[in-house]
């Protein structure tokens, strides 16, 4: 039951955080739905450094499915927001495509 409350609640709190900075509704969309994929796998890997950065000072295993885990991916999910703005204003990411000149058509 722990794990499907990890799952969900953690980065629902990240999105609503991020959404409420923004001044953005949530609204249910494909868009939406993949902004929360993304926002559940980085809240998992920044609990998982969180919990890491702390077994340095209090060894201890904390797997998926106990409370510890709870309280970090809650932390991950409250600082995650500000973690991507900062990177959305101040990092510059562009993809250009370009077709292949020698591609036969």
């Amino acid at each position: 039951m722990i794990e499907f409350m990890n799952l969900f609640f953690p980065p629902m709190i990240a999105i609503y955080i991020y959404f409420r900075r923004k001044k953005e509704k949530i609204a249910f969309s494909l868009p939406l739905i993949v902004k929360y994929c993304i926002v559940t796998v980085l809240v998992f890997a920044f609990a998982k450094i969180l919990s890491q950065i702390v077994n340095i000072f209090y060894p201890l295993a904390i797997p998926l499915d106990r409370a510890p885990y709870t309280l970090f991916a809650i932390v991950a999910s409250v600082l995650l927001p500000f973690l991507i703005e900062f990177v959305q204003r101040y990092f510059r990411f562009e993809i250009k495509v370009e077709s292949n000149e020698n591609e036969e058509k």
